[in-house]
């Protein structure tokens, strides 16, 4: 897998988690995707971050890879996890693309 990529798609946003035989991309987004309180409460701040969040996934799905984001929030142990999302969705959607 490759992290932190910037030079993946056409806008040059990051990209977590990228693993490119498997054809998947995978965001761990934080706060300031899903709430306005990181930049003092300007919904207009927010609406940008996510309309970049928006061409993003766009973009990566455009060349053909599975785009999967997920909100820290909701994620207790992060290592657990992603180990768990690794056997239920990428071992399966690696062998349903390569075969």
């Amino acid at each position: 897998f490759e992290a932190n990529k910037r030079d993946l798609i056409p806008s040059r946003y990051e990209i977590d988690i990228w693993l490119p035989e498997q054809k998947i991309a995978i965001e761990l987004n934080g706060i300031w995707h899903y709430s306005s309180k990181p930049y003092g409460g300007n919904d207009n701040a927010l609406k940008r971050r996510q309309e970049k969040d928006r061409i993003k996934k766009q973009e990566v799905e455009n060349l053909g890879y599975k785009f999967f984001a997920f909100e820290d929030r909701h994620i207790e142990n992060v290592e657990m996890f992603f180990d768990n999302f690794i056997k239920e969705n990428i071992l399966h959607w690696a062998l349903v693309v390569i075969g």
